[in-house]
């Protein structure tokens, strides 16, 4: 089956992770990666990404045929690793390729939760969702789909509306210089009631917002007499908007607040004369957003599959 090598990603090797990444979605969906290079590379260097753990490459006869991008945030309760594996291997070179990826997520796992119980974590595999062959092999691997993912989109008209804020809300363009800690607040928040770990706390979120890729100009907080309490982040993607983060407090929420923030970052895509906008949302969302998004026009066009498995197995 030939001479199998698994290794660390070097930082220079970042633009071939995007591409394969991009081939391997474009030849699976007939779509075009949503993520750009600039991105992954913002990414790669969040805090506590360890690039000798967390960027793995499988090689088959000197030839890398699978890439690994592991997402580990405290408390670590699930590892996760988008991977992707060549197609055009055979199911058995599938199978050694994704269990070369997976020794190397356990590994980097394991490096996190130190000397803590390693039953109460699990590491997590995923990938584009309805792939007979690599769902076989994921299953041989003791892994169980657990929860899936949506890539949603939709076409703006150039009218589309702006929203009108509930009563007693304010919606403006963020400010860099004095809403960075709300920011940080709102979204930390509002993220540990997903699935899955949080964001990875205060710095790991101070750090995606130091994107150049953020649209200031869509970047909306909503506020009312208690202050900011719920924020919508947008970013240009190839030929489409993209809305990167929606999240409102707990006490805020029921009141219409996100869907405000929502429609007004669309409209404002609309008006800067995108044609297209979309998002990523966890399936079994548990605040209801996936509903939310349904409700305004957005619908799945890409899924995402979850492989879970105890990391003490």
């Amino acid at each position: 089956m030939g001479e199998w090598t698994v290794r660390a990603t070097g930082p220079d090797e970042i633009a071939r992770v995007h591409a394969f990444y991009a081939a391997e979605h474009r030849r699976h969906t007939g779509r075009e990666f949503p993520l750009p290079l600039e991105t992954l590379v913002h990414l790669s260097t969040s805090p506590g990404r360890d690039p000798e753990l967390d960027l793995l490459t499988v090689e088959l006869d000197g030839t890398p045929v699978g890439r690994g991008v592991v997402i580990a945030n405290p408390p670590f309760s699930e590892v996760v690793a988008h991977l992707a594996v060549h197609s055009s291997l055979s199911d058995a070179e599938t199978t050694e390729a994704y269990r070369l990826l997976v020794d190397g997520l356990e590994v980097a796992a394991r490096a996190r939760v130190g000397d803590g119980d390693a039953h109460e974590h699990a590491i997590g595999v995923d990938v584009l969702d309805g792939d007979p062959k690599v769902d076989r092999t994921l299953a041989s691997l003791g892994f169980a789909l657990t929860r899936r993912s949506y890539e949603m989109g939709m076409d703006l008209d150039p009218d589309f509306p702006r929203p009108v804020p509930p009563p007693g809300v304010t919606l403006r363009p963020w400010d860099r210089d004095t809403d960075t800690d709300a920011v940080i607040a709102i979204i930390t928040e509002a993220f540990t009631d997903h699935n899955g770990d949080s964001v990875g706390g205060p710095e790991s979120v101070l750090h995606f917002l130091a994107t150049d890729e953020i649209r200031h100009d869509l970047t909306f907080v909503a506020e009312d007499d208690e202050g900011p309490m719920g924020v919508v982040i947008s970013m240009d993607r190839p030929g489409a908007g993209y809305v990167s983060s929606l999240g409102v407090l707990r006490r805020a929420r029921g009141r219409g607040v996100g869907r405000a923030l929502l429609l007004a970052s669309l409209a404002g895509f609309a008006a800067s004369g995108a044609a297209r906008a979309g998002l990523d949302v966890d399936a079994e969302n548990l605040s209801g957003a996936t509903r939310l998004y349904e409700s305004v026009g957005l619908r799945p066009e890409v899924v995402y599959a979850l492989w879970l498995r105890p990391l003490a197995g």
